[in-house]
């Protein structure tokens, strides 16, 4: 059985460790602090078995020189210059194989970076998805060099995995996204009782993440851009009649920047 360990880095980061019953050695997604992970590993006793990269955004690979000058491993990631220190490139399509024996599914999820990559894993009744800043709990990425229409795309891709996926985001951006989700729907039962669920996790210091599909679908606006009440809404927001989802999600994430 896999588990999936957070490592809380910089103000709201997550560094994910990625560990199974049966085989040593760890797994490391975006390490953006590498003494924090290396310190970690150290003291947990724990060897380095390899290290997954989303995308080329500092906070999430500025750790990799550091922790590779402590233990050696691979570096998987995609083929993208700012990422040097990468030595296994992949894409979308292929798949890596923890402990060279559990395949990840890879996912080309455009929209916040070009190359950004996310990674499906699918163990018997496990299901867990690495998503890096794609999609957040009750949120999404901001769009830095892409198009809404990529993120969008990016985030439907996500939507029909299985309801019971685990979603690993990189960021701890719950409760300040739960605020938005609750301008676009604010008497959603669902939206009420996370923000409550989530004001205690974070007032006794505990993350709120990860989160999973079947949540994601009921509390997160950018996956509810075909529900009326969303839609009704942004339009009202934003002064125009829309006319499909894509419509409703760009606007809504213009919404969201200016939030």
């Amino acid at each position: 059985m896999i588990e999936v360990t957070p490592l809380a880095i910089f103000d709201d980061n997550y560094v994910w460790l990625i560990q199974h019953s049966e085989f040593k050695g760890v797994y490391v997604v975006d390490p953006g602090n590498g003494m924090a992970v290396a310190n970690y590993l150290d003291t947990h006793k724990l060897s380095l078995e390899g290290i997954i990269i989303t995308h080329s955004h500092h906070d999430h690979i500025d750790g990799i020189n550091q922790l590779l000058q402590s233990q050696q491993a691979p570096v998987y990631g995609p083929d993208c210059p700012r990422i040097p220190q990468i030595t296994e490139t992949v894409s979308a399509g292929g798949e890596l194989k923890l402990w060279q024996q559990i395949p990840v599914s890879i996912f080309h999820t455009p929209g916040h970076l070009p190359e950004h990559l996310s990674y499906y894993v699918h163990l018997g009744k496990q299901h867990l998805l690495f998503c890096g800043d794609i999609l957040f709990s009750s949120g999404c990425g901001r769009i830095f060099s892409g198009t809404h229409v990529q993120l969008k795309t990016s985030l439907d891709s996500f939507a029909a995995l299985p309801p019971q996926t685990i979603v690993y985001c990189a960021h701890e951006y719950t409760q300040s996204n739960l605020k938005f989700a609750l301008a676009v729907e604010p008497e959603a039962p669902a939206l009420l009782a996370r923000q409550a669920e989530v004001a205690k996790l974070r007032a006794a210091n505990l993350p709120s993440l990860p989160t999973n599909i079947e949540q994601e679908l009921q509390v997160n606006p950018f996956l509810r851009c075909g529900h009326p009440d969303v839609s009704k809404k942004v339009s009202q927001v934003c002064g125009r009649e829309l006319h499909s989802a894509q419509d409703v999600f760009t606007e809504l994430r213009l919404w969201k920047d200016r939030f």
